[in-house]
């Protein structure tokens, strides 16, 4: 005979809800392609969790994908949003609250 025992107990979760990475060329330095990333990451606001400080950021080559480089990028800034002004039409509207992480550093291409 197969007895199972389980407890129950709330379970809280502190992972990304969603993130952005996006970069943007700089110029040309000394023959160097100079490119800003950034990577916003989104959690919810109950998280217990905190933030990294730094993320790893890695470059791909297209043509054969192999890793080309990483790159270890610093938060730079953390902020809340919430939705403050909920349309009128949605009865009992949810509390909507995120944590927005920012991770921003030049990266040097040659």
């Amino acid at each position: 005979m197969l007895f199972l025992c389980c407890g129950l107990v709330p379970a809280f979760a502190g992972h990304i809800a969603g993130g952005e990475l996006s970069y943007s060329f700089g110029g040309i330095t000394n023959g160097s392609y100079q490119y800003a990333v950034t990577l916003k990451l989104y959690r919810l606001c109950n998280a217990d969790k905190a933030f990294n400080n730094s993320v790893v950021v890695a470059i791909f080559n297209k043509s054969d994908n192999s890793r080309v480089s990483n790159h270890t990028v610093a938060r730079t800034k953390t902020e809340t949003i919430s939705l403050t002004n909920p349309n009128p039409c949605i009865t009992n509207p949810p509390a909507v609250c995120y944590q927005v992480a920012y991770y921003r550093n030049w990266v040097t291409r040659f």
